[in-house]
């Protein structure tokens, strides 16, 4: 009733007692002895109701301890007490790590194990299952928000494994680890969250009541919390975040791999030199293109955005060429920045000589883009003057990265699957076969 309800009840009633009459609050009292502490442990001890172990004799022995342990062992296991005390251990308990002898030795800069050494007093709370499963969807929908609007704004990453990690430390003897209450003024466990609680529920205040009594009592308390409650919620605690790592991390890891089996194969020429584990491929514009093998049939270049959406295409009626048109698709080229153009193969010798001829078009548009606002040589003010307009009034004038992209060619066996396919047709009904083979490349 204390931690649910923000105070104790005294007015429930045992059963078979007068649902009519009123309630005495003194049933749920616990009785004050007439007698100090000592003399009534003494009598006891005299009458032999209480008996004395032959380590515990003596003038200034303590009688009343082992009465005191027992009756803190009841009341640690009744599981309403227990129920509020682990709940507030939860909240307040914290985890702290220090290097052994060998982590001091063998943990530097460069080791795995780096910062999990010299936690300090980290809330256990912390690493809970709620709290790791709502940290790994934050930031599941902040790299969802990133891709639906196309932008790369930072994500936080937080290690839900670190639990896990520190766990590893400890068996490979790199790490100590203590699961503890913090301190109050003296350097003891601070109890006072508990005993407050505990006071509350078994120590009302009654006008026969002594501060002796109240001061054994509070023993009883204390002990049950320090010999039986704490060491066993720690226990709970240490189970707990073990789980809870290993379920939260088996969840981060399936997403991890579905990244990995999502991506596709190709990579763009300027990211070849980077792990691609370490800098993965991810999702990037690109733009397809499918050679038309029949003369009254077009060839398309079809541009996809990072989400795989078809954002513009360009068509090149049969009877032309993509050199002929050179300056249209540099122009659209350079509207839309793809990180690299993808070639289909089915032309044959065909689309090798587009794949030359795109690797001379990406080139120009690349350089044209990266050097938009530098005058040129054989360009006068006016003239630089008005091509810097033209970019500042368009809608892709102002992104001031710099534009990398390259041409290849790519096996299209599937992507003319794809545009011959009931799936192909309901996706993009409206379009041609050509036009859907060259957005499937694309998404390759």
């Amino acid at each position: 009733d204390v931690v649910n309800n923000g105070g104790a009840s005294y007015d429930r009633r045992l059963p078979g007692d007068d649902y009519d009459a009123p309630v005495d609050p003194r049933l749920w009292t616990a009785p004050v002895p007439p007698d100090d502490p000592e003399t009534f442990a003494a009598e006891l001890v005299a009458s032999g109701e209480l008996l004395v172990s032959a380590d515990t004799q003596g003038a200034d022995t303590d009688h009343l301890r082992g009465a005191r342990y027992v009756a803190a062992m009841e009341l640690a296991y009744e599981p309403r007490v227990r129920k509020a005390m682990r709940k507030i251990y939860m909240e307040k308990a914290v985890l702290s790590t220090e290097p052994t002898k060998r982590g001091e030795e063998d943990i530097d800069t460069f080791h795995k194990n780096f910062g999990i050494h010299l936690i300090k007093e980290k809330p256990i709370a912390t690493l809970s299952e709620e709290t790791l499963v709502e940290l790994v969807k934050r930031v599941r929908d902040a790299e969802e928000r990133n891709k639906r609007e196309s932008k790369s704004v930072p994500v936080e990453r937080y290690d839900v494994c670190q639990y896990l990690r520190i766990i590893l430390a400890e068996r490979a003897k790199e790490i100590r680890t203590k699961v503890h209450l913090l301190t109050n003024s003296i350097g003891d466990p601070n109890l006072e969250p508990f005993t407050s609680v505990l006071e509350e529920a078994v120590m009302p205040y009654t006008p026969d009541d002594t501060q002796e009594w109240r001061e054994q009592r509070r023993k009883v308390l204390v002990t049950s919390l320090t010999k039986f409650m704490i060491p066993a919620f720690e226990r709970e605690a240490r189970a707990e975040m073990a789980r809870a790592a290993s379920r939260v991390g088996i969840i981060e890891a399936s997403n991890n791999f579905r990244k990995l089996a999502m991506e596709g194969p190709y990579r763009p020429l300027d990211m070849m030199g980077e792990n691609p584990f370490l800098d993965p491929t991810g999702d990037l514009p690109i733009v397809g293109i499918s050679i038309s093998t029949d003369p009254r049939e077009a060839t398309y270049l079809a541009a996809v955005n990072a989400n795989g959406e078809m954002v513009d295409h360009l068509p090149i009626p049969s009877g032309q060429t993509i050199s002929q048109l050179q300056d249209k698709v540099v122009q659209f080229l350079e509207a839309q920045r793809p990180s690299a153009v993808v070639v289909g193969t089915g032309g044959g010798k065909i689309s090798l000589g587009i794949n030359r001829h795109m690797a001379t078009m990406t080139q120009l548009a690349t350089e044209k883009w990266n050097n938009r606002f530098i005058q040129r040589p054989d360009e006068d003010e006016d003239e630089f003057e008005d091509r810097k307009r033209k970019y500042h009034h368009s809608n892709f004038g102002e992104d001031d990265h710099v534009w990398k992209c390259n041409s290849d060619l790519v096996f299209d066996g599937v992507s003319q699957l794809f545009g011959r396919s009931v799936r192909g047709r309901k996706e993009f009904p409206d379009a041609e076969v050509n036009l859907r083979i060259a957005i499937s490349l694309a998404r390759y």
